[in-house]
């Protein structure tokens, strides 16, 4: 059983890896974590392969402490990745991906299932509501506010597994597959440790340096930690005071998957003793960014943030191929540009 790990880079939270391993449970196959990194990707740089090796670092330790198998492997070279995949789906039962609508996922993972000799799913862990709730485009946060409030509430309290490496079940591998010898690029546990000299041999952009933010999962819950201890108070004031530094600052670990949205909101909720009897009657609220939740101001605005803005993103880009151009604005943005950009509303 093989968990093909593509955004969601975490080893916990996570609904992908959930599926992968309710396989295990029923087929009683091992699980092989298997985390790629290509180095031909668009806007590839040593910043953004940094960013995703310090994950792989977090992940390889989790994998470790559970007793489960993990293959870090980073591409040396443009295609040296080239025939891994189906090597590996040759002595497996099923490959489990992630289902994620942004980049170039979605069409490698089209391809590839094509190609594997094995049943490929690709699982949706990316927010609170899964992206296919719903079978329209939201024009306006308003509009979309209204939908979660009225069809939310049953999906807040199915959340992925907090610690799924640890279910003493699930058969463990013992060593990882042969194959990898004949695809350079697997990496130690000393390369992900400190990846600063073999970095530099990788045909990325190198001039797009590392900067003072650490990826992965540990370093992401830091960062969470902070946010509600120091900053959450005085959020729902502060936010757009750029001065303040109080934003949560997790956007990179969210963007990366080292981070779970169901995460942060089971924090948030236990701080805030919050449960689903606080929430308002969505016919009340009418799509108001307040009230709805039941929490405090801060933590509401916030939750307006994480989850409406940035699932109204989701909401559009699996729905609309054309995410990323011209042709996907709407029609009267694009009758008077100049006004959407520079107008009363901008």
């Amino acid at each position: 059983m093989v968990y093909w790990m593509t955004a969601n880079r975490r080893l916990h939270f996570n609904f992908a890896l959930d599926r992968a391993l309710e396989h295990c449970r029923a087929l009683q196959p091992p699980l092989l974590i298997l985390e790629p990194l290509r180095c031909d990707y668009r806007w590839a740089s040593r910043r953004l392969h940094a960013f995703v090796i310090q994950g792989m670092r977090d992940n390889a330790a989790e994998a470790r402490r559970n007793g489960h198998a993990y293959a870090g492997w980073v591409e040396r070279s443009p295609g040296g990745g080239s025939g891994l995949l189906q090597q590996i789906a040759a002595r497996a039962c099923t490959f489990v991906t992630d289902d994620y609508p942004c980049f170039f996922l979605p069409r490698m993972i089209r391809a590839v299932g094509r190609q594997l000799p094995v049943l490929l799913e690709a699982v949706d862990s990316n927010g609170l509501l899964p992206m296919r709730a719903a079978d329209q485009i939201f024009p306006t946060a308003y509009a979309f506010r209204r939908f979660l409030q009225k069809q939310l509430t049953p999906h807040l309290t199915d959340c992925p597994t907090p610690q799924p490496l640890a279910d003493p079940a699930i058969p463990r591998l013992s060593q990882l597959p042969d194959l990898f010898e004949r695809w350079p690029g697997l990496c130690s546990d000393g390369e992900l440790a400190d990846p600063t000299g073999w970095l530099d041999t990788i045909p990325i952009d190198q001039s797009v340096r590392e900067t003072i933010y650490t990826g992965g999962a540990v370093a992401a819950r830091q960062c969470l930690s902070l946010f509600l201890t120091r900053k959450l108070a005085r959020y729902g004031e502060e936010r757009n005071e750029p001065d303040a530094d109080v934003a949560s600052g997790l956007s990179p670990w969210l963007h990366f998957g080292h981070i779970s949205v169901h995460e942060v909101f089971q924090q948030l909720a236990e701080q805030e003793k919050w449960n689903t009897g606080l929430l308002a009657d969505p016919k009340q609220t009418r799509g108001s960014r307040n009230g709805w939740w039941g929490m405090s101001e801060s933590a509401e605005s916030f939750l307006d943030e994480l989850v409406t803005w940035r699932e109204l993103g989701f909401n559009m880009c699996w729905q609309d191929r054309r995410y990323d151009r011209w042709e996907s604005i709407p029609d009267w943005a694009r009758k008077n540009p100049a006004r959407t950009l520079h107008g009363p509303q901008a």
